[in-house]
């Protein structure tokens, strides 16, 4: 069989000059079957990384919405919103969608927080995420620097769970 010629465009690659990432582990049948990670620079840009463990995937495998599992990839680049992550996730134009975050204590639709505080349920499988590291980084040499404590977005605090109790999210 003939392996399918990958060709980069700016919709797979990855922006340049990352200055942080923050990543999730993938859980499905009680075994982490990969991360995905949402990686950003100081211009504002991004992209999602979705690197698949094939070892524990084909133990019980899964289909993860937007990726083509036959090409057996180390990684997946999105440089724009990936299907696993948008199912999880609420829309920018969602009716009452502040009332929505407010439900889960947030006030900005930050895609990759709100996957940490409902663990990325979703209706379409049982995949759910958690938070596993947030790095900083260099943008000119890619060397992972530690955060000063005077920065004021490194709290992880906020990327833990929330409970599901009698229909509601409990802060």
């Amino acid at each position: 069989m003939r392996r399918k010629k990958i060709i980069k465009t700016a919709r797979n690659s990855r922006v340049p000059c990352i200055s942080r990432i923050r990543t999730l582990k993938m859980f499905y049948d009680g075994r982490v079957i990969g991360t995905v990670s949402e990686e950003s620079n100081d211009a504002g840009e991004f992209d999602w990384v979705i690197k698949i463990n094939w070892e524990n995937w084909e133990k019980n495998p899964v289909q993860v919405a937007g990726i083509d599992m036959d090409l057996r990839l180390d990684e997946y680049i999105r440089a724009y919103l990936p299907m696993f992550v948008g199912e999880r996730t609420l829309p920018d134009n969602r009716d009452c969608l502040m009332k929505e975050l407010a439900r889960v204590g947030m006030t900005t639709n930050d895609r990759f927080e709100y996957m940490c505080k409902t663990r990325g349920s979703c209706g379409c499988n049982n995949i759910t995420v958690e938070f596993l590291e947030e790095k900083y980084l260099d943008p000119t040499t890619g060397n992972e620097i530690v955060p000063d404590k005077n920065w004021t977005d490194t709290d992880t605090s906020k990327y833990k769970p929330l409970d599901f109790v009698n229909g509601r999210w409990v802060i």
